[in-house]
């Protein structure tokens, strides 16, 4: 089955840090995509990220890797 995946590009928001993620939209249970390249980020350090989170909201995450356009993009899903 397809899943949907919602594009999330951060550049609108500026420089941010983990506090100041959209977790209340990403744990909804959607499939997103993140280019973490876009704001400076290392694609291994947002994956650890996605990694803590899940375990401090109890929850979990599943977690892949593309490469789309010559960009590392990492696609999340988190489920209760």
């Amino acid at each position: 089955m397809a899943k949907v995946v919602e594009f999330c590009y951060l550049g609108q928001y500026g420089v941010l840090n983990r506090n100041q993620y959209p977790w209340d939209r990403w744990i909804n249970g959607n499939t997103w995509g993140f280019c973490p390249e876009a704001f400076d980020a290392r694609a291994k350090n947002f994956r650890k990220v996605l990694r803590e989170t899940a375990r401090n909201l109890e929850m979990s995450v599943e977690i892949e890797d593309h490469v789309i356009n010559d960009e590392e993009w990492v696609t999340f899903r988190f489920s209760s």
